[in-house]
């Protein structure tokens, strides 16, 4: 739409006149009959229908020209407030990866005639949101809408191919953004903003699903951290949160999600979730001194098998 950080129809009609002031050879009928018309037909077309011209848009991510600033406005439509605009971008997006994914898993030939596996796009378009993330960090207006998109990515099933594969980056390079945004480092002071860190939650509870080990852990750890955050909203959405994020990606706590003693039975994994999540929905998160939930939250981090976090202490001059 126009006025968003992605206005496709400025977009188009400055390439056009790149291409009529390179285009040394062309006539001016060649000009009136291409650039002329192309303009007229782009000024007319309803730009203010959602569901005709997103089709298009996402279409524009298979060119590498175009990716970046298609998944930059995408990510402000996807990630936004306005329900319409939600659902009609969203569901192009995971109609084109859809297609991707349909492309990448036909088997294509080399000259010999042997079958090889080519870099799936599904891949391209992960590094390309990754870039935008890492180019825009700290910039509210793109990473507090970029946090609810890289959810609804991560649990509408398109990124299956990349969460399950233990060797991708994806999931790790994910979390250490994710952290910066709202942790602070290299010259960043921690959020105090409530809601954007309850949206990086919500994507480090999406990245539970991820087969890639070290980012699994590192999610766990973090979200350990909020559940003694010292703003009360904070504690309390993210046991809600961790809470249905272990109902939905119970392989967690398996020998082959985040448990490290393969002797583990899955009746005692059962019983070990449950007590966990008996913890997290039992206690009172938001009102309870956080002193008092320090050992609860430890003996959380104790049953998932990740380290509990230590308490730094400031030193007062």
């Amino acid at each position: 739409t126009k006025g968003s950080s992605m206005d496709f129809e400025t977009l188009m009609i400055e390439d056009n006149e790149k291409f009529k002031k390179s285009n040394k050879f062309g006539s001016d009928m060649f000009e009136k009959m291409n650039i002329d018309e192309t303009t007229k037909a782009l000024e007319s077309y309803g730009w203010t229908v959602e569901s005709a011209t997103f089709p298009y848009f996402t279409a524009l991510l298979r060119f590498q020209e175009y990716r970046e600033r298609i998944i930059l406005g995408l990510i402000v439509s996807v990630g936004g407030l306005t329900e319409r605009l939600v659902v009609h971008s969203s569901k192009a997006l995971f109609k084109e990866l859809e297609f991707w994914e349909n492309i990448s898993k036909q088997p294509m030939k080399n000259v010999n005639g042997q079958i090889e596996l080519t870099e799936t796009d599904v891949k391209t378009f992960c590094d390309t949101v990754l870039q935008v993330f890492d180019t825009n960090k700290r910039n509210d207006r793109i990473t507090v809408p970029l946090f609810k998109f890289v959810e609804r990515l991560l649990t509408s099933g398109h990124l299956d191919s990349i969460l399950s594969d233990g060797s991708s980056k994806f999931p790790f390079e994910s979390f250490t953004l994710t952290k910066r945004e709202v942790c602070g480092r290299a010259g960043l002071s921690p959020c105090n903003d409530p809601n954007k860190l309850m949206s990086a939650a919500d994507v480090l509870c999406a990245l539970l699903q991820s087969e890639e080990a070290m980012a699994k852990q590192k999610c766990l750890v973090q979200l350990s951290i909020f559940l003694c955050h010292k703003f009360p909203r904070i504690r309390k959405a993210t046991a809600s949160k961790l809470f249905e994020a272990l109902l939905t990606y119970p392989n967690i706590l398996s020998p082959n999600g985040n448990c490290d003693d393969a002797t583990v039975t899955e009746e005692e994994i059962e019983e070990k979730l449950e007590a966990i999540n008996s913890i997290l929905s039992d206690t009172t998160w938001d009102t309870t001194p956080v002193e008092d939930l320090r050992p609860l939250r430890n003996k959380l981090c104790d049953m998932m098998g990740v380290p509990a976090p230590a308490l730094v202490k400031k030193h007062i001059l």
